[in-house]
């Protein structure tokens, strides 16, 4: 479970009856700080769940429907040579075989030879030519779409897969920001130029210094070695473990957090902050919620790879649950169809009876 959070917000008073601007973006940050930190929180507990999920009943089950897949390719490979199916029901036969063959190469995670042979034998083409076409297309489609995005030409460079995009756009980032700064070392610095950096460099000064402020007085606060208490000792050694972590990442929320939970500031002192004050928070809670949704975004970047969902699909802990069991309950009613199809499709008579209502679709993408 989460820790309590002690609310962090500035509130209207008699003196003061209407937010500045600094105190609502204060609130605004704090707020979607909260919200991020929870959703963190969710993923954090729930992966393992959706892991154990994933590989002890999932992909056996997928194994399994694979499996079963496979066996009914070939008992419509084997009714092929009987002399009960005439031409259309073969050209159905060999149909089926390719799509379905095709189907589960393309869903597979490894080479499989024998749904290869299966579907070149049937189809006069090359399976593994066929993904490399359609891979190439792909991959080209990113790179003009991505191109676009970044302004960049990116058609001579090999981005085969979302990791290799990824580094790529990371190296060009990286590349792009070492560019600017050589050529700010090479350019005489205006004054303006000069004004800007020095502003820069004293509100990264006044933000270090208003973390080292918290931490400070917490630290002296929280001492546990000046706690006669045993009980009260205990609880500020670990509010003293938890302020040591937040000041470490520079987690300015959870040190304000602190200091209301160890009674060290009151509900007066956050509605009072000055502008100044306010202003250095705002732009360390801007940091803080930025990297958050860093680790947010890659987490559920890589579920969208796992799961071959698409770029912009919203993805939560919730509902990527809900989504596996889903898919687990569909592969158990899959493996089950497939069972009894092949109990009845082992019957010549019963396969010719099917095929004679089977329709294959105009567009099929294989060799008739």
């Amino acid at each position: 479970m989460p820790k309590k959070s002690h609310a962090v917000q500035i509130t209207p008073h008699a003196e003061q009856p209407s937010l500045s601007k600094s105190q609502k973006r204060f609130n605004s940050l704090i707020k979607k700080l909260d919200q991020q930190k929870k959703l963190l929180h969710e993923w954090t507990e729930a992966t393992p769940e959706i892991q154990r999920i994933a590989t002890g009943e999932y992909e056996p089950l997928y194994a399994d429907y694979r499996a079963q897949e496979i066996r009914r390719l070939r008992v419509l490979d084997e009714a092929l040579t009987n002399p009960l199916f005439k031409k259309r029901d073969k050209e159905k036969l060999r149909h089926l075989i390719c799509e379905n063959a095709a189907a589960l190469i393309r869903g597979g995670d490894d080479d499989d030879d024998e749904l290869k042979e299966l579907y070149n034998r049937h189809s006069g083409s090359d399976i593994d030519e066929e993904m490399r076409r359609s891979d190439a297309h792909a991959e080209d489609l990113v790179k003009s779409m991505m191109g676009e995005i970044l302004g960049m030409d990116l058609s001579q460079h090999d981005l085969g897969s979302p990791e290799q995009l990824t580094d790529f756009i990371e190296q060009q980032a990286k590349a792009a920001d070492a560019e600017r700064e050589a050529r700010r070392a090479n350019h005489k610095k205006t004054k303006r130029q000069e004004a800007l950096e020095a502003k820069r460099a004293e509100e990264e000064s006044r933000i270090k210094q208003s973390i080292q402020e918290i931490y400070r007085k917490l630290a002296a606060r929280l001492h546990p070695d000046r706690e006669p208490d045993p009980a009260e000792r205990e609880r500020k050694t670990e509010l003293m473990k938890q302020a040591n972590q937040a000041y470490e990442k520079k987690d300015l929320l959870q040190l304000l957090e602190l200091q209301l939970q160890a009674e060290h500031i009151d509900q007066s002192h956050i509605d009072q902050l000055s502008e100044d004050r306010l202003k250095a928070y705002n732009q360390i809670l801007k940091e803080q919620s930025e990297e958050l949704q860093k680790e947010i975004s890659e987490i559920e970047f890589a579920w969208r790879m796992q799961l071959n969902l698409a770029p912009f699909e919203t993805v939560t802990p919730k509902g990527l649950m809900g989504r596996l069991r889903g898919d687990i309950r569909h592969l158990r009613h899959q493996i089950a169809d497939l069972k009894d199809q092949l109990v009845a499709l082992g019957d010549p008579q019963i396969l010719k009876a099917w095929l004679k209502g089977y329709r294959i679709p105009k567009q099929t993408g294989w060799d008739d």
